[in-house]
């Protein structure tokens, strides 16, 4: 499917200090950042190109949804030539993308006494 790129940066880092005989401290630290072109979904609801293919004919030619606007309607009205309540496929792929970027930190600290 177009347009579903995936992108992934890891990081991390950790580090141990003895700041006494008997008093350890340490600290762990990771970072990942995530981005998706378009995240796809397979629900149940319109913007689903899983939904589109539920109500659509195994055998369909797919280029008809190819040109995805009526004339004098551009980004108002789809062209629906066989159901008027699905989106077609090209606009979900390629106008109505689900991007996605994360960022996400996780960490901590502890320190340890040995007795």
């Amino acid at each position: 499917m177009p347009n579903t790129g995936f992108g992934k940066i890891t990081a991390a880092f950790t580090a141990n200090y003895k700041m006494r005989e008997r008093l350890n401290v340490s600290a762990r630290f990771h970072y990942t950042n995530k981005q998706r072109d378009n995240l796809t979904d397979n629900s149940y609801h319109n913007l689903s190109i899983a939904y589109f293919i539920i109500f659509q004919n195994l055998n369909a030619d797919l280029n008809w949804y190819q040109d995805r606007w009526k004339n004098g309607a551009c980004q108002a009205d789809q062209i629906h030539p066989f159901n008027s309540f699905i989106d077609t496929p090209f606009l979900l792929a390629c106008k109505m993308t689900n991007a996605v970027n994360s960022n996400n930190v996780v960490g901590n600290l502890a320190a340890t006494d040995t007795i």
